[in-house]
């Protein structure tokens, strides 16, 4: 019994060591293509953050660029009115100092 046993004993080492070599190979696979993926992945988070960064840097000039322009913009709108308000005294100059002077040259009437 034990020579017709051994074959067969035999015949399930044999199966069993090739199933590890299966479960080997596929453990070994699964360890590849996670390797892979994660790879993968780093490499989409630095292609999206250096999209993200450049998107940012672009905004960041634009929105400089009119940032820039408004104050400048403002600036020509003040300097604007400030000169018409010095051609506005200019012309009426002459007006308010012979005014002024009529006033503190006049008799005050003081009415009681």
């Amino acid at each position: 019994m034990s020579a017709s046993s051994s074959p067969g004993i035999q015949t399930l080492l044999a199966a069993e060591q090739k199933a590890q070599d299966i479960v080997q190979k596929a453990r070994q696979y699964r360890s590849e293509r996670l390797k892979a993926s994660k790879a993968d992945a780093l490499k989409e988070v630095e292609e999206y953050k250096q999209k993200k960064e450049a998107e940012f840097a672009s905004s960041s000039t634009n929105e400089q660029v009119s940032a820039n322009q408004l104050n400048e913009d403002a600036e020509k709108a003040a300097q604007a009115q400030i000169e018409a308000v010095q051609k506005q005294g200019a012309a009426s100059k002459d007006k308010v100092i012979k005014m002024l002077v009529e006033r503190v040259t006049a008799p005050n009437t003081i009415k009681a």
